[in-house]
Order: C-alpha cells, then sequence, then structure tokens
C-alpha cells in the first residue's frame, strides 16, 4: 500500500509512467490472486447443504420466537397419597377414614426455549422435594378443598409451594393432568 501511494506521489515522466502503471497492474493482479480465492469460499459455504436454505426473514423470525418468552407446560410427575386411618374412622364417628388422592401435576411457566430446556434439565435434581412437597399438600388438604370441581385453593398451594422450592416465582399456574380422591 506504501509502495502505491509513493508511486501516485512521485513525478510522472513518460518513462515513469509506463513504469508507474505497470506497477499498479501487478498489485491489483496480486490483490485479485488473494481474493478470488476468499469470494469463492464465501460463495461455496454460502450454498444451501442438502436444499436446506432458509430466507433470511425465516431465520430472524425462529431468532425471535427462541427469545420470546412463551407459557410452556412442564410436567411435574404423578403423584399420589394416602392419609387418615381405618381405626380412627371407627373410634370418631366424624372422621374421614382413609383417603386416597391420586393426581398428575404440570406446571404453566414463562420462558424462552433456552431457559425452559435449562430449567427441565434441572427439575430431575428437584423430583425427592417435589414428592414431598404434594404429599404434604395433599395430605394437609381438607375435604372441600378436594371436592372442589375448579380445585383453585389447591392448585394454588401447589403453585406457592413450588415457588417457594426453587426460590423464585417460576410457575404462573398449575394444572391437573388427572384428578381422583375417594375415601376408603
Amino acid at each position: 500500500m506504501q509502495r502505491l501511494q509513493a508511486l501516485i506521489r512521485s513525478r510522472v515522466t513518460a518513462n515513469s509512467r509506463r513504469q508507474t502503471i505497470w506497477d499498479i497492474v501487478k498489485i491489483v493482479g496480486s490483490l485479485s490472486l488473494v481474493f478470488a480465492p476468499v469470494a469463492g469460499l464465501i460463495v461455496w459455504f454460502s450454498h444451501p447443504v442438502n436444499g436446506e436454505h432458509h430466507a433470511p426473514e425465516e431465520t430472524v423470525q425462529s431468532a425471535q420466537a427462541a427469545k420470546s418468552k412463551e407459557p410452556t407446560e412442564v410436567y411435574l410427575g404423578e403423584f399420589s397419597s394416602v392419609s387418615g386411618s381405618a381405626e380412627r374412622a371407627k373410634t370418631t364417628p366424624d372422621s374421614e377414614g382413609i383417603r386416597v388422592v391420586e393426581f398428575e401435576v404440570s406446571g404453566i411457566m414463562r420462558g424462552t426455549k433456552d431457559e425452559v430446556i435449562h430449567f427441565e434439565r434441572r427439575l430431575a435434581g428437584y423430583q425427592n422435594r417435589i414428592k414431598a412437597a404434594m404429599t404434604e399438600i395433599a395430605r394437609g388438604a381438607t375435604v372441600g378443598e378436594l371436592n372442589d370441581a375448579m380445585t383453585q385453593s389447591l392448585r394454588g398451594k401447589i403453585r406457592n409451594k413450588l415457588n417457594g422450592l426453587f426460590r423464585k416465582p417460576v410457575f404462573e399456574e398449575v394444572v391437573f393432568g388427572h384428578f381422583r380422591m375417594y375415601e376408603l
């Protein structure tokens, strides 16, 4: 580059003019020998592989979708709880006897796909704590809470317990896949 600048700044004479032009042609030629293979590589790698080519708009939309925080259902597990005793039911007439509660729980969380995947991986380490929390809530629930068709208070207790377990508000809502309660 310095050589090119020096050539341009030098006095141009009849003999030196031919020499200057020849030097410029040599410089442009050697630069084209470097940039032509680079341009060829760029073209080579920009072609679709196996016919998979995405338009720039699709790529931008998929990147925005990955960053958007959509509500996602995260499966927490299937739980069952048995509470009460047959002896207590016989001795106390107002007692409920043995109560069996079975339910399948999922939590609705809002996050990007990456956040949800990361959370689901972390969830495996919490399975024993989640099971203990679900058992505690099911055993402590009243018959009225268990018989409620919408199970709002029970779902609220589960949501609050889970958010407390994770020490941050992870779940917006808790839903039941199935819920069954019966007394023996």
